[in-house]
Order: structure tokens, then C-alpha cells, then sequence
């Protein structure tokens, strides 16, 4: 039994048994900074280049991902999957997935690149969430909820995550029919520490390479785990979507007490503690709703010729300041706008007003214009 793939992307037809799919999704931006910012530079690049290959055969299917614009030349999906329970309910109950894949934690992480709601992800996800790693992961839904849990290694790039951990996650959604979804979820998460250390650290709302960490712990040794807590929820009535989360961070500390030769800013000390969160709203002009799918809320393009366009804003926060690390903390405002032209192509402008503290630094408020075209197939 031959088991239909998504809409998106270019059929490739049957072979060996299996149907097979090809995809590619690229992103370029251009970042223009104002404000008290002299010391960014404008920046434009190809932020993403990813090329992906699909096949499904019966209960299976398999995915190869790259991204020949990342900066640290990595693998995305590379993973095998079978679906649980009976064939014809589609991957939606239940699936076991070896390779790497998105772990459980953050619901904007889980969300694809192609529809989160703004150009940068919000600075609680790029600091806590850990996105793609090789793993073994099995989830299942029935009615309203969706339960995963997964066992994670190394990342599959340059420069990429390491420290072995697991996920969990369970999500809840009383009401997810006729365009209204409420969405409630926990996840946590607890992985070992690269080389007894570890490091958080954030952009602040602006994705250029270019653009420093502006508010970053410095190394902080003799970490042995981190372990992360992440709320969720989302509320969608027709056209209008409320988003929000979470995330907390403790790195345990095997030590205390100083050790000769170490900076006391980043030497040993207790465990060391750290938050963030971010509220988001985004409404569709003209109509038009959600989908979810696997407790992920999702963008739904219209199909019609005029495209689907939303205007949005989201206010975040992230504190990285605790006990003798003075990372800082940040305030972001974003607002912006995106236009979908059916599933294809995405016209997204950003306005970005950030203020940032930190002890060692002058107080700083950039801001910038952030513009990004997709095209997806």
C-alpha cells in the first residue's frame, strides 16, 4: 500500500516500490540597522539553501535534508520513520523515528522554518530549544492529546550541539476544529554538557552572522547538565492567533569555591539559572486560519491568486544574569507583516527594537528593518 505525501514539493513518481518527493526551500535577507547601533553593520545574505529528498512505502517513510547555506555545513532531517497503528491513519497517531530529527521541546522550534511567524526565532527558542539532533524518538496521539519522548546524541554539522540528553513532551488541545484551536503543552528536557561547559547566548532578535551575541554567559565551566523546562500555548478563533512561551534553564555546577586562574565572572560557582519567554499575535487580513497537526500550530497559505497576507507583533524577554555570571538580559519588541503567494512564495518585513543590559557594557537599544524572500517547492 502506497501512503500519499504532503502537497508540497515536486512528485518524482514510483520507484523501487516507494513513491518519492523533492523539495527545496531558500531564504534571503537583508538586515538594515538604525538606532544605537553603530556598531552593526547591514548585512544581506542566503540564509537558508536546503534541498530535500522524501520517499514513503506502505508504514515507512524517510527523509534526507542539507542546507548548503548554513554556516556550519549541516545535515536537517535525516531520519527513518514507521507509523504505528493502523495504515490508513497516517502518521498522525503514532510514529517511531530513528536518525536526526527535531527533538521535544518549544513549540516554535518544532514549527518549520518556512512558516514561523517571524524572520528571527524568538530569543528563548535560539537559547534553550535544541533543535536537530540524531536520536530515537516515538510519539503518539489519540482525541486531544499528542505525547512524545526521545533520546538524543550529536548534531550532524560543523561546529554543531553535542552532550547526549533526552526530550519529553505532552500537548493537549480541548478544542482544534472549525478554525478555532486551543493549545496547551509542557516539555523538558535534560542533556549532558559539551566538555563540562556550556554557554548561552543570543542575537536579540536579529539573524545576520555578522551580528554579535549581545547578551551571552561567556563559558561557564564546570557544568555538568542542563536541564530545561518549557510551557506552551497557543489560541486561535479564525482569523486572529495568540502564541506564548516559556522556557527556563538550570546548568548544574559540579563545583564551588574558586579554582586558581579562572575568571571569576565565568569561574566556578553554583548551579546557574536562566529564562525567557515571548507573547506573539498575528492576524489574517482577508481571513483564512490555522492547521495543527501533531501539536504544532502551523500557517495555512491560501491557494487563490491575491496570496494571504498577516500582520503580526511579539514582545519577549531573556535574562540571562545569575549569582556571579552577568550575561544580561534583553527586551525585544517585533512587529511586521508577511505576504504567502500559495505555498511557494513568502514576502516577510520585520521592524526590530531591542534594549539590552549588561553590567560591562553601556546600555544599548538597536533597532533594524529585517526583509526576507522565500521560495519553497
Amino acid at each position: 500500500m502506497l501512503v500519499a505525501l504532503p502537497a508540497a514539493g515536486i512528485e518524482l513518481g514510483q520507484a523501487a516500490g516507494a513513491q518519492w518527493q523533492f523539495e527545496g526551500l531558500f531564504q534571503g535577507d537583508h538586515t538594515a540597522f538604525a538606532g544605537d547601533s553603530e556598531q552593526l553593520d547591514d548585512d544581506s545574505e542566503l540564509r537558508r539553501a536546503e534541498l530535500v529528498l522524501k520517499g514513503a512505502r506502505g508504514r515507512w517513510d524517510w527523509v534526507a535534508g542539507y542546507d548548503l547555506a548554513s554556516r556550519n555545513d549541516k545535515w536537517l532531517d535525516l531520519n527513518l520513520r514507521l507509523r504505528l497503528g493502523t495504515a490508513d491513519q497516517g502518521p498522525g497517531n503514532g510514529q517511531l523515528r530513528v536518525g536526526q530529527f527535531k527533538h521535544f521541546n518549544s513549540l516554535e522550534e518544532l514549527t518549520s522554518s518556512r512558516h514561523n511567524d517571524f524572520i528571527a526565532k524568538a530569543m528563548a527558542t535560539s537559547t534553550f530549544a535544541i533543535g536537530r539532533r540524531l536520536g530515537t524518538g516515538i510519539a503518539w496521539s489519540s482525541g486531544p492529546w499528542w505525547l512524545g519522548g526521545s533520546w538524543f546524541g550529536r548534531e550532524l554539522a560543523s561546529n554543531g550541539g553535542r552532550g547526549s540528553g533526552y526530550s519529553l513532551r505532552a500537548a493537549w488541545a480541548p478544542m482544534r476544529a472549525d478554525g478555532r484551536i486551543v493549545h496547551l503543552a509542557v516539555s523538558g528536557m535534560d542533556r549532558d554538557s559539551d566538555g563540562d561547559s556550556a554557554r548561552l547566548r543570543a542575537r536579540t532578535g536579529f539573524e545576520p552572522a555578522s551580528v554579535p551575541r549581545l547578551v551571552d554567559t561567556g563559558t561557564v565551566l564546570d557544568a555538568d547538565r542542563i536541564r530545561s523546562l518549557g510551557l506552551e500555548a497557543a489560541w486561535v478563533a479564525g482569523p486572529v492567533k495568540l502564541q506564548g512561551e516559556y522556557l527556563d534553564s538550570t546548568i548544574r555546577r559540579v563545583h564551588t569555591g574558586e579554582v586558581s586562574g579562572l575568571d571569576p565572572a565565568i569561574g566556578t560557582g553554583g548551579d546557574f539559572h536562566a529564562d525567557g519567554w515571548y507573547l506573539s499575535g498575528l492576524w489574517n487580513l482577508g481571513g483564512g486560519s490555522w492547521a495543527y497537526r501533531d501539536g504544532v500550530v502551523s500557517t495555512r497559505p491560501r491557494e487563490d491568486a491575491s496570496g494571504l497576507w498577516q500582520l503580526a507583533a511579539r514582545i519577549e524577554g531573556l535574562d540571562l544574569d545569575d549569582g556571579n555570571i552577568d550575561g544580561g538580559h534583553a527586551r525585544v519588541l517585533t512587529v511586521g507583516s508577511n505576504w504567502y503567494w500559495r505555498s511557494h512564495v513568502r514576502v516577510s518585513l520585520n521592524h526590530v527594537r531591542a534594549d539590552l543590559r549588561r553590567p560591562d557594557r553601556i546600555q544599548q537599544s538597536p533597532s533594524a528593518w529585517v526583509a526576507r524572500l522565500q521560495l519553497h517547492w
